[in-house]
């Protein structure tokens, strides 16, 4: 801050009581290039060059203690199988570094506060976000609450097919799941098989009825759903 002076003629300033690293120039400019909170009292003399007679003033300083940064809580939901990512927010004078307090196996957060967590395990977490301000070196703190619903299993309608013998069998499966799923067969008599697509085929029926298990496993969750498929030939 610049010291306000009226004088006749050009002065020369001095400061008594200043706190360490606050100086003032020869223009009448005070700085303190790393100011420490408090207040001070700073008496600031001006010294007239051609009378040599003086003036002084008292300046109170008031400098205010560094704030934390202030992180945003937060409460994100996910489910097994598909990854999380969440943004992690915080207001800050000054850059800051990221860290997490209590996060469960495989979740990390980057320096630019993107948390991520490719497997999520089904559960509710509570999680601390620390960010660090850069300059200052306080740490601010939110809680991210994360639930992660358990998964589903494929689920497998059951149904009742019909066909005759010596006509190619072909039907479509129907199965609910949210991944891709893998199909196996139980109980079927030979020569059926299902295809990748969950389309179930016979390529010469035998006469009879047959109760076949159909399994669908979900690819990324590892769970299992299963249905009858009664076919009547």
């Amino acid at each position: 801050f610049t010291v306000s002076v009226s004088a006749p003629n050009p002065v020369s300033y001095t400061l008594t009581g200043a706190p360490a690293g606050m100086a003032i120039a020869a223009n009448g400019v005070v700085t303190w290039a790393t100011p420490v909170a408090g207040t001070y009292s700073v008496t600031v003399t001006a010294k007239d060059s051609k009378t040599a007679l003086t003036g002084k003033a008292v300046y109170t300083v008031t400098i205010a203690p560094p704030t934390p940064p202030v992180v945003t809580a937060a409460s994100v939901s996910g489910k097994v199988g598909t990854p999380l990512n969440f943004a992690a927010k915080a207001t800050s004078a000054n850059t800051v570094t990221w860290s997490l307090t209590g996060a469960p196996a495989g979740m990390a957060i980057s320096s630019a506060g993107a948390v991520s967590w490719p497997a999520p395990v089904a559960g509710s977490y509570s999680i601390k976000l620390n960010a660090r301000d850069s300059k200052t070196g306080l740490t601010g703190q939110g809680t991210l609450t994360v639930a992660i619903a358990a998964a589903n299993a494929p689920t497998v309608a059951n149904a009742t097919v019909a066909g005759q013998v010596g006509k190619a069998l072909s039907v479509a499966i129907a199965v609910t799941a949210p991944n891709p799923v893998t199909y196996t067969l139980t109980g079927a008599p030979a020569g059926m098989a299902i295809a990748s697509n969950g389309v179930l085929g016979w390529a010469s029926p035998v006469a009879g009825t047959y109760s076949v298990k159909v399994s669908a496993r979900d690819t990324k969750t590892g769970l299992t759903g299963q249905g009858t498929i009664t076919v009547q030939i």
